[in-house]
Order: structure tokens, then C-alpha cells, then sequence
């Protein structure tokens, strides 16, 4: 009994990990928005990266992006 609650759990946590991850990415794809600002149109232009590896991108208005994920990288 206690070990299918156990393991509902863990399937419970497994799949909000998973969801959170994936909604992350959405949301950095669409602040990306292909190298342009959603809110105003202008170019991100490269600031920073921090120690974990995430990019810092600032526009020409104040705007700025912070991407984690691969989505910035020049293919």
C-alpha cells in the first residue's frame, strides 16, 4: 500500500519537473523570438553569462533576456 503512494509520488514530482522544464523552454523561446525583442522590435545584443552558463541579452530600450537553454546558439 505505502509503496504505490510512494511511487505515485514520485511519478507526481517526475512529471512537474518535466512540465517545468518544458515551460521554461516555451518561455525562453518566446522571449527569444529569434534574436529580437517582442516588445519592441530591436536586436538582443550579447551582455553577459553568468557562472552557470546562462546569456544575458539587453536591447537598445532596456529590454533584456536571460537564455538558459540552446536556443540563442548560431547553428
Amino acid at each position: 500500500m505505502y509503496f504505490l503512494v510512494i511511487i505515485s509520488i514520485i511519478i507526481a514530482i517526475s512529471a512537474c519537473i518535466i512540465a517545468g522544464g518544458e515551460s521554461q523552454k516555451k518561455d525562453e523561446n518566446h522571449l527569444w523570438n529569434g534574436g529580437v525583442c517582442p516588445f519592441c522590435g530591436c536586436r538582443w545584443v550579447y551582455t553577459d553569462t553568468d557562472s552557470i552558463g546562462r546569456r544575458m541579452y539587453r536591447d537598445d530600450t532596456g529590454h533584456y533576456c536571460i537564455i538558459e537553454s540552446n536556443i540563442d546558439k548560431k547553428k
